[in-house]
């Protein structure tokens, strides 16, 4: 159906634009760990989410990767989405080229605004 097409085109230029040839056809335990997260960052913005929420995604691991999914989320925050990520790195958090709109530490008394650095 062409809904299926669309969603297939759709896959593989995220497949694409994640690293990976296209869209991975073996199975996820032949596929190489960074492979399994380019995949799960695929999966992560098909259907045009409204809300993306990254849970300590790996590509603080993974440096190749950060500018291709820096790139995939400010399209969809153009496309008015809201996106919460939470990570325990401070690679990212450093980063004031990072796209958040607020930033927040997790301490015993809840989550606290931070304050600009630097």
């Amino acid at each position: 159906s062409r809904a299926e097409s669309v969603l297939r085109e759709t896959a593989t230029a995220l497949s694409i634009g994640f690293g990976l040839p296209g869209l991975p056809m073996m199975r996820p335990d032949a596929l190489t760990p960074t492979d399994l997260v380019r995949a799960a960052c695929v999966r992560a913005f098909i259907g045009e989410p409204n809300l993306l929420l990254l849970d300590k995604p790996a590509p603080e691991r993974i440096a190749e990767l950060v500018p291709a999914l820096l790139n995939a989320l400010m399209i969809r925050r153009d496309q008015q989405a809201a996106s919460i990520w939470l990570t325990r790195g401070d690679t990212l958090w450093n980063d004031r080229a990072f796209p958040a709109s607020m930033r927040f530490r997790l301490l015993d008394r809840g989550l606290i605004p931070a304050r600009a650095r630097g």
